[in-house]
């Protein structure tokens, strides 16, 4: 028996190999596509969102009496040269932080997690370089202020949490509700909540997360009840942190 002979049951077996595990073309780049994000292709808007970020990581300070106080430390800090430096490496160290969510469309607070270490580092250096009194209380007040900064922030990831809890139940209790969703009958969802505790529930919409709920069905809703509404829609009002099912004369009382 020679070579071929002896490798003979591996040509035997390789055609029902692939049988079992048909060969698939290589993907492209036109298989990949983001699911749960939408990009942002505007740079006007990007460059909005950007200052968003900027701003949402210094707590408090789309308050225009708190905007006036990091502008005066940040002002304190840019009269040495040593300040400005340090401010300019912030700002390359908050835009290097943020920059995998750069081209995101809209803006979450979670986008800038990271990057929020920076302005606060910087405003922190302010207080320590730049006001003349003695050395233990500049390091005390700039430990403050990084406490305040951290308390915002913990409070702002507590408020995304409840709002992905929120936005987790709505999609659960529609799905329990209507295992199939009706193409023939109007769907009405009233009340359910976009923002919570100035955090947005849906990042997107809740029309592409109800998408991932049922695959391959076309949603469509209404959030508001008109004179073409008829009792043979289904009303889902969300009450109590739940989505209640409701008649249309309960709705219109």
């Amino acid at each position: 028996m020679d070579f071929r002979q002896a490798c003979r049951p591996v040509h035997i077996f390789r055609p029902r190999l692939r049988e079992c595990f048909p060969e698939r073309a290589a993907p492209t780049a036109a298989d990949f596509r983001f699911t749960r994000i939408q990009i942002e292709h505007s740079f006007l808007q990007i460059a909005i969102n950007f200052g968003d970020a900027l701003a949402h990581t210094l707590h408090g300070s789309l308050r225009p009496e708190i905007g006036a106080v990091y502008l005066l430390l940040w002002a304190i800090l840019c009269r040495t040269h040593r300040g400005r430096w340090l401010s300019l490496a912030g700002l390359i160290g908050f835009a290097i932080a943020y920059l995998p969510y750069f081209a995101t469309k809209g803006y979450a607070d979670r986008f800038a997690y990271l990057s929020s270490a920076a302005t606060a580092i910087v405003l922190a250096a302010s207080l320590t370089e730049g006001i003349g009194t003695r050395k233990y209380l500049r390091y005390g007040l700039a430990a403050l202020f990084l406490a305040y900064l951290a308390t915002g922030m913990q409070n702002r990831i507590s408020a995304w949490k409840e709002a992905g809890e929120i936005a987790r139940a709505v999609q659960v209790q529609v799905k329990e509700t209507l295992p199939v969703f009706p193409s023939e009958r109007e769907v009405v969802l009233l009340d359910v909540p976009l923002m919570h505790k100035r955090s947005y529930v849906y990042l997107t919409s809740l029309d592409r997360a109800l998408e991932r709920q049922y695959p391959g069905t076309k949603i469509h809703f209404r959030t508001s009840i008109d004179s073409s509404i008829d009792d043979s829609a289904i009303i889902l009002q969300y009450s109590t942190g739940r989505m209640v099912r409701r008649t249309l004369a309960e709705v219109k009382n």
